[in-house]
C-alpha cells in the first residue's frame, strides 16, 4: 500500500525546506563573500539540495523516499525528473560537481580520495545566485 501526502502536508514540508535552502544560502553567500570557501560551499551545496528537495516533495504523487544527498545527486537527478523538473538538466555540470564535492567534505573521515576543488570564486557566486533565483522562480 502506498502512503501519500496531502495536499497540506506537501505545502508544509516543501514549505520548510525552501525556509532552511533560503537561510543556507543567504549564510554561504557570506561565508563565501568573507573568504570562509569551504564552508561557504558546503553550505551552497546544502542550500540547492533543499531547494531541490521541496520541488520534488511537492511534484511526487506518493510517499517517495527523497533523502539522498548530493554525494548521490544522479538518484536526485532522477526524482526531479521523475517530477518533470527537466530545468535541472539546464545548470552547469561544473557547479553541480562542484557542490557534489563540497557535500562530500563535509563528512571527511569516510574519505578514501583527496578531493580537490578549483573555482572562480565570484563566478561561483554568480552561479550559485542564478541557480537560486531559477529555483525560487520555478517554485513561486
Amino acid at each position: 500500500m502506498i502512503k501519500s501526502k496531502t495536499f497540506f502536508e506537501k505545502c508544509n514540508t516543501s514549505s520548510s525546506l525552501i525556509n532552511l535552502a533560503y537561510r543556507d544560502y543567504i549564510a554561504a553567500r557570506f561565508l563565501l563573500n568573507n573568504q570562509l570557501i569551504l564552508q561557504g560551499l558546503m553550505l551552497a551545496s546544502t542550500a540547492v539540495e533543499k531547494y531541490l528537495k521541496a520541488i520534488i516533495v511537492f511534484n511526487l504523487d506518493n510517499d517517495e523516499r527523497y533523502n539522498y544527498h548530493f554525494d548521490r545527486f544522479q538518484k536526485l537527478k532522477d526524482l526531479l525528473l521523475k517530477s518533470e523538473f527537466k530545468m535541472i538538466n539546464e545548470f552547469d555540470p561544473v557547479f553541480l560537481e562542484v557542490l557534489e564535492k563540497a557535500f562530500k567534505l563535509r563528512y571527511y573521515d569516510g574519505l578514501k580520495d583527496d578531493i580537490e576543488i578549483g573555482i572562480y570564486l565570484n563566478q561561483f557566486i554568480g552561479e550559485l545566485d542564478i541557480v537560486v533565483n531559477r529555483l525560487e522562480k520555478y517554485i513561486m
